[in-house]
């Protein structure tokens, strides 16, 4: 027993809710979570209880230390988000021995917060088809953090998006599973997919591409006249048009670029002028685009260097010019720093501008290059084999997703029902005679 006079420590309550009166007279009591000396507002009003109770729930999850499960190996014991955690680590690895690897990294990490929003309560063994779709579903309700307008806030969640969550995750597993359970002889379940999302089929007309540099240029469509004019009042030499010229330099290259070479987003934005072991590098001498470095691994995203078309290789030739007088060794570039993230402001501007109405993001530049070499192919002599070697795809693919723009696309379906018809007439020839024959026979009968 404590000596005498000794006072004695209460154990702590924990983190629960109080009630505290307003600091105003216009003010309402508010529920507040007291831990120890420390209170935080829950903001919830006295009708708002279950609102409080979720706060309250929120703050000891956030607040409260529970050791690694990384290592275990019975899967109900290992947490998802700590194998989320250790797939974290493992690519922050791979990214301090080849930096290139950064954009990888923060794809993953974000997907990865996503994920622990939903998955953090949960451990490896409750990975069943039956979580998978109910958090298939529940990511179709987040709206985007992001979103800057009311039509993107009211956008829908694309299965294609919660698709390549998935496959991260199953990427975590993979990695947890090689490391700790595959010695053992144990296998971990793998998350079901959301289901492929419709083929994107859209490109860009060659008015709209012309449209667009000009927007880049500082131009804008007019709806009265037509046609793209300059600003509202202005001239060439506008304040206005001379800034959005300054500020879309960087992606009426990535334009370009796009639509003759139908190179990936990253692949054009990592590209130098002088050739590197892990960065794309563009040799203007010999006219081809080596579209990843000597040492970077090929993926199943094949990157293949391909011959620069004569038309790009004349802008590409005056822009190296340009970028060597000032030092810049990236060939798409701001104000001579390299992009680390996605054309986005920009190419939403321009698409404003030229009046483009189509929901298309800079891969519509892929998907136009692979249309017109398709729709070019009767006139050109080129085969299947050379576009998809070209845009760095299977033959199958191209087949699958773009052989209804070649010309002769099925215009022997027309010979083909005539062929039948042709092959009909033998038949209803002898069945129109053996018809005439009987008729004879009972008129002499």
């Amino acid at each position: 027993m404590p000596a005498t006079g000794q006072r004695t420590g209460r154990p702590s309550k924990g983190p629960h809710l109080i009630i505290r009166e307003p600091r105003t007279a216009a003010g309402k009591r508010l529920y507040y979570i007291r831990d120890g000396k420390r209170e935080v507002s829950t903001g919830c009003g006295l009708d708002q209880a279950d609102e409080a109770q979720a706060a309250l729930s929120r703050y000891i999850e956030e607040n409260t230390v529970t050791p690694s499960t990384i290592g275990r190996k019975k899967l109900n014991e290992v947490r998802v988000n700590d194998v989320l955690l250790y797939y974290l680590e493992v690519k922050a690895k791979e990214v301090e021995k080849k930096p290139g690897k950064k954009a990888s990294y923060d794809n993953a990490y974000v997907n990865v917060k996503r994920l622990m929003s939903w998955w953090h309560d949960k451990v490896v063994s409750d990975i069943k088809p039956s979580t998978a779709d109910a958090y298939m579903e529940w990511r179709r309700t987040q709206k985007n953090p992001h979103a800057k307008t009311e039509a993107a806030l009211a956008k829908m969640v694309s299965s294609g998006t919660i698709r390549r969550e998935g496959q991260m995750m199953n990427a975590a597993l993979t990695v947890y599973e090689d490391e700790y359970l595959k010695p053992y002889g144990i296998a971990a379940p793998r998350l079901k997919l959301a289901e492929r999302g419709v083929s994107r089929q859209d490109y860009l007309e060659r008015g709209e591409v012309a449209r667009m540099l000009l927007a880049c240029l500082g131009w804008k469509w007019s709806t009265g006249k037509g046609r793209m004019v300059h600003e509202t009042g202005g001239n060439k030499h506008a304040p206005t048009r001379v800034l959005k010229r300054s500020r879309r330099r960087h992606t009426a290259r990535v334009l370009i670029l796009g639509v003759y070479t139908g190179t990936r987003h990253m692949a054009m934005l990592e590209a130098k002028w002088e050739p590197t072991p892990d960065a794309p590098y563009i040799d203007v001498e010999r006219g081809l685009f080596y579209r990843r470095g000597w040492n970077a691994r090929e993926t199943k995203k094949r990157t293949p260097t391909c011959r620069i078309p004569e038309e790009l290789l004349r802008h590409l030739r005056r822009w190296r010019c340009l970028d060597i007088k000032e030092g810049t060794k990236h060939v798409v570039h701001y104000h001579g720093e390299p992009l680390t993230g996605r054309v986005r402001t920009s190419w939403e501007g321009i698409l404003k501008d030229a009046a483009i109405e189509k929901d298309a993001d800079v891969h519509v530049l892929r998907h136009t290059s692979a249309t017109w070499l398709v729709q070019g192919m009767k006139a050109s002599d080129l085969t299947w084999e050379d576009i998809a070697e070209y845009l760095g795809m299977t033959v199958e693919v191209l087949k699958e997703v773009y052989a209804h723009y070649h010309p002769d696309y099925q215009t022997n379906i027309g010979e083909g029902f005539a062929a039948h018809r042709e092959s009909r007439k033998p038949k209803q020839l002898e069945a129109a005679t053996e018809r005439k024959r009987a008729h004879l026979k009972l008129l002499k009968s």
